[in-house]
């Protein structure tokens, strides 16, 4: 086993990085539960807070969100992409409405115009 390098001595194994290792051996079954609790002379108890502080401090590390970017930001692009669509949408229905009340106001002076025989428009340059 690779621990017996690691020296057995109180001090030791009570490093976060020795029983990193030994749960990490223990998790990929390359040792049996049974070995490192007879090896290293620790109780079960002790084994098992080892794994359940590995577990809460470890491996959540690697699954959070921040750790990868490119999974998070997949989602606030989607909704930026479809905020800015819905937006352009609605200036789009804005642009044709303005445009139908100018055709409006247009046709409304073209009849005015016609029909009272009056020039309303301004005229451009120095005729005015």
């Amino acid at each position: 086993m690779i621990e017996n390098k690691l020296a057995r001595s109180q001090q030791k194994y009570k490093t976060a990085l020795f029983r990193r290792r030994i749960i990490e051996r223990l998790r990929l079954q390359m040792v049996t539960e049974q070995q490192v609790l007879t090896e290293f002379g620790i109780s079960r108890t002790l084994l098992n807070q080892w794994n359940r502080t590995y577990q809460r401090y470890q491996l959540v590390w690697w699954f959070k969100p921040a750790r990868f970017p490119r999974f998070v930001m997949k989602k606030p692009i989607t909704d930026e992409v479809q905020a800015l669509k819905q937006k352009l949408a609605d200036t789009e229905a804005a642009l044709k409405q303005e445009r139908l009340k100018n055709q409006a106001l247009t046709t409304v002076i073209e009849l005015a115009e016609q029909q009272f025989n009056l020039p309303i428009r301004k005229k451009s340059g120095s005729k005015q």
